[in-house]
């Protein structure tokens, strides 16, 4: 069987490497089977850098700490409203722990809850 190379216009013989013919026809190298990839790490004896091989079973905190809450607030202070995109980007954390930050906040008295939906909270600075 003969194959074309559509870009070149010659023909692919049978006989040229299959890694040759896999990336002339858009295919690519081929995923190893899960038996195939044991095998060859009980052989090594050191795991692959494979994504699925190299979970652990150990779950580990993500290691994001808050600042300080004198900080938060006297950045706070300067800003006219307080949302968490606002404070998530004026002390460059996620989106996550600037809400979770401005919850612990109001619950705690210094900010007072304004308006806002289910996708945006503004918030005043009380006192």
């Amino acid at each position: 069987m003969i194959l074309l190379d559509l870009d070149i216009g010659s023909p692919i013989s049978d006989n040229a490497p299959p890694d040759f013919r896999c990336e002339r026809m858009g295919g690519g190298k081929k995923k190893q089977t899960l038996r195939k990839t044991e095998r060859t790490q009980s052989r090594t004896g050191t795991p692959k850098a494979s994504g699925a091989l190299r979970f652990s079973s150990e779950k580990r905190v993500g290691g994001i700490v808050p600042p300080s809450n004198e900080s938060v607030l006297s950045q706070i202070k300067k800003m006219r409203a307080i949302t968490p995109y606002a404070v998530a980007s004026r002390l460059d954390l996620r989106m996550s722990v600037a809400k979770d930050l401005l919850r612990q906040l109001e619950r705690n008295g210094k900010i007072e809850f304004i308006s806002g939906s289910k996708n945006i909270r503004i918030y005043k600075l009380v006192g």
